[in-house]
């Protein structure tokens, strides 16, 4: 048995912390990307996806991957490109800034505004262990 003295030890607390940080302990992200398109094939090329955490465990964990000139993004949680948990997420698909911010196109931004708001977006997805192919249709 431990005595209370080698249980509060700095040295105890130390390790703990040490090991939640180990690869292999806690939860991990996981590979998730895809493509922007329209229905006409053709591409949204600036912009950002957006993942909102459905899951109670997740609900600090919003994610976010920038949409590049060829229409492809991949999602991050900590830092641009680490990868999403396990879980279901609400997702929101915003468009990048117009080309002159003071004199927006007529046409701006290029998608239906409801893809900009997760509760009017209809986009819904399952992250799994594993790598997670996301090909994302948006409206004009």
């Amino acid at each position: 048995m431990m005595s209370a003295k080698l249980r509060n030890s700095p040295t105890l607390c130390i390790t703990a912390l040490l090991l939640w940080f180990v690869p292999g302990c806690g939860p991990r992200t996981h590979p998730v990307g895809g493509k922007v398109t329209f229905a006409d094939g053709s591409v949204l090329k600036a912009g950002v996806v957006l993942f909102n955490p459905l899951d109670e465990e997740n609900k600090k964990a919003s994610c976010r991957g920038f949409i590049r000139e060829d229409g492809t993004y991949q999602m991050g949680t900590f830092e641009d490109t680490d990868g999403v948990f396990e879980g279901k997420y609400e997702v929101a698909v915003t468009a990048g800034y117009p080309p002159n911010p003071d004199r927006p196109p007529p046409d701006w931004p290029p998608l239906n505004k409801r893809f900009s708001n997760f509760a009017t977006s209809g986009l819904r997805y399952t992250v799994v262990a594993g790598t997670n192919k996301l090909d994302i249709a948006v409206e004009k």
